[in-house]
């Protein structure tokens, strides 16, 4: 985490400061993220980053924090309805992923990184991360089969591989191509109302061809 003399900084130059590092470590995997290129890009001297933070790691680890951040903020802001059917909780899923990678872009690339990067220290939450989400996903479509919603001879681990696909970072990038949005060097986004009509469009085609193929077929 920062050093309080980072909290202390003026906001703009503590956001200019974050902006800088969230761009280093979204376009650099973790080893080749440089201290130097990321005070020199800011316009501090590098003894002014040891102020901020102990170390490389420091930065990394609150960067990470920023992410778990922003995803929680939207899971507070997205309400569930209680008792919807298995494809409109999958819609609320995509619709989550999205906000997400389009809102945040550049941390959505830290996460990624961080995520499948070779990292030179054990993180045990980084590291069970794709496995829980590979959980997540395969109870949900337990949840649907169990719930007489999907196909009882649906393949688990195919279905499970398949939705973790469709829901993974490429999502964003598809997104910002059939969207033509600005370059993901964006720190952030502004969505205008018609791009998420234009999205949420797109995640009704995803989920129905889920439909058509995971859905239990009438006899």
């Amino acid at each position: 985490m920062p050093e309080i003399t980072f909290f202390n900084l003026l906001e703009t130059k503590r956001e200019r400061f974050l902006r800088a590092a969230i761009d280093e470590f979204a376009d650099h995997d973790y080893h080749q993220a440089s201290i130097s290129r990321l005070v020199k890009q800011v316009g501090i001297a590098k003894g002014s980053f040891y102020q901020y933070f102990a170390d490389k790691k420091a930065l990394f680890f609150y960067l990470i924090h920023l992410v778990f951040r922003e995803k929680k903020t939207l899971l507070e802001e997205i309400e569930l309805p209680a008792g919807i059917g298995w494809f409109e909780r999958l819609r609320w899923a995509f619709r989550l992923q999205a906000r997400f990678e389009l809102e945040h872009p550049r941390l959505a690339e830290v996460g990624y990184r961080a995520r499948h990067g070779d990292l030179p220290f054990q993180n045990g939450l980084l590291e069970k991360l794709p496995a829980q989400a590979w959980s997540g996903y395969r109870r949900l479509i337990g949840d649907g089969i169990a719930g007489g919603e999907l196909r009882p001879d649906l393949d688990l681990e195919t279905a499970t591989y398949v939705l973790s696909t469709l829901l993974g970072p490429d999502l964003g990038r598809y997104l910002d191509t059939r969207l033509d949005l600005p370059p993901r060097r964006l720190y952030d986004r502004q969505l205008t109302p018609a791009d998420w009509k234009k999205t949420n469009e797109i995640f009704d085609q995803l989920v129905g061809f889920l439909e058509a193929g995971f859905g239990r077929r009438e006899t």
